[in-house]
């Protein structure tokens, strides 16, 4: 079985997220694409957080009918820091014949060496890499290598760029701005009925 994990905070989950997953499952024949809201993100602080559960919900809602399609709650019933490293191994038990295919943005490729055990993460899973506006892929493999210090084997995701973010939308929701074309329309009622990011 091909398994893709995509984790992230999802604060809030929105049309981009949906565009970079189902051209990952096309892409590379995935069998199932699990959604991994974080506990808590190492790298991401945000003031107007919704709640975790509020974001696996939204999530959830997101991502509801759509074939091989899942939320898992691992990350957010562990609890703490949510690492990538601990997250495949215990994936790795749960599903021990199975193939993982990471999906992360080209800011994360680029600072992978700051996770936590980065090389055993790429060992443990393929690379899957979309573009992030601002954070160009490298232009030659050597380019990566001298940041990581190690050669990491990625695939990138073709046809597939985030041009918006949960930051921006967060944003736009304080400004009182329509993001009806950015989120999923069952996302946006929940947003508005739980009173987020005002």
């Amino acid at each position: 079985m091909k398994l893709g994990i995509y984790g992230g905070t999802f604060n809030p989950v929105h049309n981009g997220h949906l565009i970079i997953a189902s051209s990952a499952q096309q892409q590379f024949s995935l069998d199932r694409m699990v959604f991994m809201p974080a506990f808590l993100s190492p790298h991401k602080t945000a003031p107007e957080d919704a709640g975790h559960w509020q974001r696996y919900d939204m999530v959830r809602m997101a991502i509801a009918g759509r074939k091989g399609w899942e939320t898992s709650d691992l990350e957010i019933r562990r609890g703490g820091a949510s690492y990538t490293v601990d997250t495949l191994k215990a994936l790795r038990q749960q599903h021990p014949n199975a193939e993982f295919f990471l999906v992360v943005g080209s800011d994360n490729l680029l600072s992978l060496d700051s996770w936590q055990e980065p090389e055993k993460v790429s060992s443990m899973a393929v690379i899957l890499v979309f573009q992030r506006p601002g954070f160009p892929l490298p232009a030659a493999p050597d380019e990566l290598k001298q940041r990581l210090k190690w050669t990491l084997d990625y695939r990138v995701i073709t046809g597939a760029a985030m041009d918006i973010s949960s930051f921006e939308i967060r944003r736009m929701i304080r400004e009182k701005k329509n993001v009806s074309e950015l989120v999923p329309p069952a996302v946006l009622s929940y947003i508005q009925a739980h009173g987020l990011y005002q």
